[in-house]
């Protein structure tokens, strides 16, 4: 993140992930994510880029609940988030086949 992004974003610092997009009625819309929001850490471990915000997302369960840090238009709060399932990953089957 540039210092003129963290700025026009309230920022106070240049590491996290930028929120782009938030997809409408996903787990991040429910949990109270916006797009513009920094995120800056996940489970007090803290994120330096988007790529890896996603690395740690993708490394856990869908349903695991997570502990987003973030900054807000300047303001540092936190949310727990549900992940939920990718549209692509394939849903197993209660059987295991």
């Amino acid at each position: 993140m540039t210092p003129e992004i963290a700025d026009s974003l309230g920022a106070d610092n240049l590491h996290g992930a930028i929120i782009a997009n938030v997809q409408q009625n996903g787990p991040a819309a429910k949990a109270g994510l916006r797009s513009g929001d920094v995120v800056t850490s996940v489970d007090g471990q803290s994120i330096k880029s988007a790529t890896e915000l996603t690395k740690k997302v993708h490394a856990m369960a869908p349903g695991s609940t997570i502990q987003l840090a973030m900054v807000r238009a300047g303001n540092h709060s936190s949310l727990n988030v549900t992940l939920g399932q990718l549209p692509h990953e394939p849903q197993q089957s209660q059987s295991g086949k």
